[in-house]
C-alpha cells in the first residue's frame, strides 16, 4: 500500500511574506521586500537556508539548479535524472549540529524526474537509494520514492518504500530503517518545514526535501523542488560527478567540467548544454510512476548518440523546444508534453543520424506552428542539407 500525506500551506500564519509575493525559507527572514537567510544561514531565502557546514544543492522553480558550491544553471528536466552520489562514513547526530563518524560506510543515490507542469518541466518525484554497511555481515539497503502534487494550498505526497537493492518492481509500502545504535532512515513530515517532505538519512548526515509545484495559484509563492543536504563533519565525497547535476562543494565546478569535456572531447560546451546532456543521456532508467512512453525513446536516442559531437549539436539547436516556456506552451497544449517530447526526440535523431528529412520535418513543424521562437540558437538557423 502506497502512503498518500497532505500537508497544509502555512505562510499566511507567518509574518516572512515578501513583496516579490515568495513566502520565506523555515528561518528566512523578510528584509526590504526580500527572502534573505540571516548569518549565519546561507542559501535561498524563499527556498532553503542552511549553515555553511551543511552544504547543499537545490533544483528550483525554473528549473533553476545551485550545486553545492553555490553555482546556478538553467536547465530543462524532461526524464528522470542522477542529483547526486554521495559517499561517507556512517555519521551520527550525537546533539543537535553536532556529528560523529562511526566505523562503516554510507552511500546515496538521489535521484529525480521532472515533468510538464505550467509550460514548464519542474521536478515531479525523488528517488533515494541507500546502502549502508557497518561490517563485513551486516548491511542495509533503504529506497524511497516520493511523488507529490499541490492543488489550492494543499500539498499531497505518495510515498512508497523497499528494503531491495533494485526496488523498481519491489516498491510497496513506507519504508522506516532502524539502524540499532545509528539511527534511522525516514521520511518526515511536518508542516513547519514549508510543505516540504523530508528523507532524512540519519546514518549518514544526508537530508533529501521535496516539495511540489502548486498548480492552481501562484507557483512562485512557494517555489517548487527538491534539495539534497550533507554534512561537513561527515567528510562527503562526491561520485559519478560526470553525470551528477549538482556539481561537487570543492569542485569540479559545472564550468571546471566544461574544460574536462573539452580536453576529452574536442568540443566547446557551454555549462546550460553540458548539464542537459547529463540529465537526457545519463545512464539512469527511465522507470518511475506515470513516465510518458515517449521518454524511453528521447532517453534511449540521447544516450545512444555517436560520436559525442552530434549528440552536442543537437541539444545546441533542439534544446529551446523544452527550454523556452512561451514556445513550449504554445507548441504543446498535451497534459504530458507529449507533442513537445516527440518533437524534441525527432530532433535529436536528425542531428544524430544526419537525417535531412527529419531536420527539414521538425523546422516545418516549429514555422507552421506559428509560435514565437527565442532568439537564441534553434534548428531554423540550421541548414539541414550540410552536416558536419
Amino acid at each position: 500500500m502506497q502512503l498518500h500525506i497532505s500537508l497544509q500551506l502555512l505562510c499566511h500564519l507567518r509574518s516572512q511574506f515578501a513583496a516579490t509575493h515568495s513566502c520565506c525559507a523555515v528561518g528566512a527572514a523578510c528584509v526590504s521586500d526580500k527572502c534573505t537567510c540571516p548569518s549565519p544561514t546561507k542559501g535561498i531565502g524563499n527556498f532553503h537556508c542552511a549553515l555553511p557546514s551543511q552544504p547543499f544543492c537545490a533544483i528550483f522553480n525554473d528549473p533553476m539548479v545551485r550545486d553545492f558550491a553555490g553555482g546556478h544553471v538553467l536547465v530543462p528536466l524532461p526524464v528522470k535524472f542522477l542529483v547526486a552520489h554521495i559517499a561517507n562514513p556512517i555519521c551520527v547526530e550525537t546533539t543537535p549540529g553536532t556529528f560523529q563518524q562511526k566505523d562503516g560506510m554510507c552511500e546515496v543515490h538521489v535521484y529525480a524526474w521532472g515533468g510538464r507542469q505550467l509550460g514548464k518541466t519542474f521536478v515531479k518525484g525523488v528517488e533515494v537509494k541507500v546502502f549502508v554497511s557497518i561490517n563485513a555481515t551486516t548491511s542495509y539497503f533503504h529506497s524511497t520514492r516520493i511523488q507529490g502534487e499541490a492543488r489550492n494550498w494543499s500539498y499531497t505526497f505518495t510515498e512508497e518504500g523497499s528494503s531491495s537493492m533494485n526496488p523498481s518492481s519491489d516498491y510497496s509500502d513506507r519504508l522506516v530503517t532502524i539502524l540499532p545504535g545509528y539511527g534511522e532512515i525516514k521520511t518526515v513530515y511536518d508542516e513547519k518545514w514549508d510543505n516540504f517532505v523530508q528523507l532524512v538519512i540519519g546514518t549518514c548526515g544526508v537530508t533529501v526535501g521535496f516539495r511540489p509545484v502548486e498548480l492552481d495559484n501562484d507557483p512562485l509563492l512557494y517555489p517548487a523542488g527538491m534539495y539534497v543536504s550533507v554534512v561537513d563533519d561527515c567528510d562527503p565525497q562526491f561520485l559519478s560527478v560526470e553525470n551528477s547535476l549538482c556539481a561537487p562543494r570543492d569542485g569540479p565546478s559545472l564550468e571546471e567540467q566544461t574544460d574536462t569535456f573539452f580536453a576529452q572531447y574536442g568540443e566547446s560546451i557551454s555549462k546550460e548544454v553540458l548539464a542537459f546532456y547529463k540529465v537526457v543521456t545519463g545512464d539512469v532508467m527511465q522507470d518511475y510512476p506515470g513516465y510518458p512512453t515517449i521518454i524511453n525513446q528521447l532517453h534511449e536516442v540521447a544516450h545512444e548518440c555517436d560520436p559525442v559531437n552530434r549528440i552536442i549539436s543537437a541539444l545546441e539547436y533542439c534544446m529551446f523546444i523544452i527550454d523556452s516556456p512561451n514556445f513550449f506552451r504554445c507548441f504543446d497544449s498535451s497534459t504530458d508534453a507529449s507533442v513537445m517530447l516527440e518533437t524534441l526526440e525527432t530532433c535529436i535523431f536528425a542531428f544524430c543520424s544526419h537525417s535531412t528529412p527529419l531536420c527539414n520535418d521538425v523546422k516545418s513543424r516549429v514555422i507552421n506552428s506559428r509560435c514565437a521562437v527565442p532568439t537564441t540558437l534553434t534548428i531554423l538557423d540550421k541548414n539541414c542539407n550540410i552536416w558536419i
